[in-house]
């Protein structure tokens, strides 16, 4: 029987537990959109580049729909800023099944159980340089869940351009 790695990442993320499945849902995501702090008419071309930037955090379900309509393409902009970040808390940090289209967005996306603290994990999963990548730091991740992390970047990084 030959096994695919498709067949392979299933079996992996059906081995996480049921409390990670209940974790990726959406009510805890936000999208990141930064815009000039100044109106961009009110300055010169130069002075615009480097205008300082606010960011505004906007619940993410109207871009996870987008993502998950059967249509095709997905919301990259709001009132004209393009979205900068997917950012969730989760009490797991290993991205599901659930997660992989909305990285396949290439919109970078953070985990974290606490983005207000410093003492919380964090997890962020981002394309650059044609690849997907992963940063994470906190607590040591078990042998399972890196086993899962390396299955899901292998999976990404061979889809990518199906």
């Amino acid at each position: 029987m030959k096994l695919t790695l498709k067949t392979l990442l299933i079996g992996a993320l059906a081995s996480v537990s049921a409390n990670s499945w209940s974790d990726d849902n959406i009510a805890a995501c936000e999208i990141v959109v930064q815009q000039p702090v100044t109106s961009k008419t009110e300055l010169s071309e130069t002075e615009a580049e480097d205008a300082p930037l606010i960011a505004t955090f906007i619940p993410a379900e109207e871009f996870v729909y987008s993502v998950f309509d059967g249509k095709n393409g997905h919301l990259t902009e709001v009132n004209g800023h393009p979205i900068q970040a997917l950012m969730c808390q989760r009490r797991y940090l290993v991205p599901t099944e659930f997660d992989l289209r909305l990285i396949q967005t290439r919109v970078p996306l953070y985990l974290s159980q606490d983005f207000d603290s410093s003492e919380s994990d964090l997890m962020a999963v981002f394309y650059k340089d044609d690849e997907y990548h992963y940063q994470y730091s906190g607590k040591e991740l078990n042998d399972d869940n890196l086993e899962i992390l390396k299955t899901i970047m292998k999976y990404l990084n061979t889809e990518k351009d199906k």
